[in-house]
């Protein structure tokens, strides 16, 4: 089937400039690939004791510095535009260990790699040791629920974790340009809610949490910082390559990503109930309705922030509930959702 050609000036412009940027940046890494240090970027994973997935990126290495709440803007804005300004190194053998379990693959065009392997016979937190010639050996972690693990938390993250307005597009990129993973912060209560999800009704329940998200990739380093330095639970992190190729560009993909990622995860731990976290300003309650569509009975709790979207969302919030039944919490404030949480014994009551 014939590809559809871009329907606005602007989407044949900016497919015009990733051809020109692409073609100079091919040649530069066909040049600096020879010899160049590589860098493997792996991402955090999650499996099961039967398998698990290792993911992550070859690139050419670049030098990276750590964020500071003393940043400039200037200093912000080059941070960011260097996260996209990335020599990804496609056909790289990776190697791939875990114990005694070895796996081994070649990245894709964008220096993308996978591995599926043997899972480990211990839970919680395990590494596996990626190698690639002329890159320093990493530890790719990986997360195995344990035995204690209750329900499964998925979690949006740009307007239910970060604010970004990411309804508004001029108000996304001056967010993401001039701010940096010390000087932004998360919404009030937010961290204390996840703790308190992770932690679960007895306090020691180490109940996953899974950060899906269409932001790409690029934005990895930041939202592992900004995460840890708020006191966030680590968890897999998992983003969507944001390729500029015609098909993607023009049909978007933002909501066909995160339905794939919840309905992996879903499938990968059959056994757990999932609470949805998510907002109203994109596409996250057409998403969460079509996943509690699909699993009745499985989905606990869905939490959305309200970031302005109109009085129209509540009634969209309330067909949710109707037609899934599934509780649907509206809200503003981060408390309203905590509050439910430990009136249905998601979490310990609050004192």
């Amino acid at each position: 089937m014939a590809q559809a050609e871009p329907r606005s000036v602007t989407q044949r412009g900016v497919l015009a400039l990733d051809r020109a940027f692409d073609q100079v940046r091919r040649r530069v890494r066909d040049r600096l690939g020879r010899h160049a240090p590589l860098e493997v970027v792996p991402y955090r994973g999650y499996g099961t004791a039967d398998r698990v997935a290792v993911r992550g990126r070859v690139m050419v290495r670049t030098g990276r510095t750590s964020p500071a709440a003393t940043d400039v803007w200037l200093r912000n804005v080059w941070r960011t535009v260097r996260r996209f300004l990335t020599y990804e190194m496609p056909d790289v053998a990776v190697r791939v260990r875990m114990g005694t379990a070895v796996a081994a693959t070649r990245t894709d065009g964008e220096g993308y790699f996978r591995v599926d392997m043997p899972g480990p016979s211990a839970t919680g937190w395990v590494s596996a040791g990626v190698e690639v010639e002329r890159a320093a050996l990493v530890a790719a972690e990986i997360l195995v629920p344990p035995p204690t693990s209750r329900f499964l938390v998925v979690s949006d993250i740009d307007d239910t974790i970060l604010p970004t307005g990411a309804n508004r597009t001029t108000t996304v990129i001056r967010t993401t340009l001039l701010g940096n993973a010390r000087t932004r912060a998360p919404f009030t209560g937010i961290a204390e809610l996840y703790q308190a999800l992770a932690a679960g009704q007895t306090g020691d329940e180490r109940n996953p949490v899974f950060y899906v998200s269409s932001s790409p990739w690029n934005l990895y380093d930041f939202m592992v910082e900004f995460m840890a330095g708020h006191g966030l639970p680590a968890g897999p992190i998992l983003l969507r390559d944001l390729s500029l190729e015609r098909r993607r560009f023009i049909q978007g993909g933002q909501e066909d990503h995160k339905l794939a990622e919840i309905r992996t995860i879903l499938a990968t731990y059959p056994e757990l109930p999932a609470v949805l976290v998510g907002d109203i300003g994109q596409k996250d309650p057409e998403i969460y309705q079509a996943i509690a569509s699909e699993h009745p009975g499985r989905i606990r709790a869905i939490y959305l922030r309200d970031v302005g979207a109109g009085a129209a969302i509540e009634q969209r919030a309330l067909a949710i509930e109707g037609a899934a039944g599934v509780p649907v919490v509206l809200a503003e404030h981060t408390s309203e959702f905590r509050k439910h949480a430990a009136t249905v014994g998601l979490i310990a009551g609050q004192r």
